[in-house]
């Protein structure tokens, strides 16, 4: 089985179920050590992983983070199956982050 992993944007949450009657606050606790969606999203695109990018009016597209701006990223589109390179790329799709509710990594291609 291969191990995904879900990027969800926290102002998409709108409730979560299944918690303990304990809350823990993470180490350190300060805004330094929050991660937010522009720096998970340069990892992804530092990582050159294919993702899936969910938005909040149901769309989905497919394809390989390039850059991520103030307010936006870049995702440039290819087929899933099939890793990052120019002859793949099908188009490029600047990205508004304020839509964006997950993005979903995908298991890795053959090179």
């Amino acid at each position: 089985m291969q191990l995904r992993e879900l990027l969800v944007a926290t102002r998409a949450v709108r409730a979560v179920g299944g918690l303990t009657a304990l809350t823990v606050e993470s180490p350190g606790g300060g805004a330094q050590s929050r991660l937010d969606l522009r720096r998970a999203l340069r990892a992804l695109a530092r990582d050159r992983a294919t993702v899936q990018c969910l938005l909040d009016d149901g769309s989905v597209f497919a394809g390989t983070v390039d850059r991520v701006g103030a307010d936006h990223l870049e995702l440039a589109e290819h087929a899933v199956d099939r890793p990052r390179r120019r002859g793949s790329v099908s188009g490029v799709r600047a990205v508004v982050l304020a839509a964006v509710v997950a993005v979903r990594t995908l298991p890795p291609t053959a090179a």
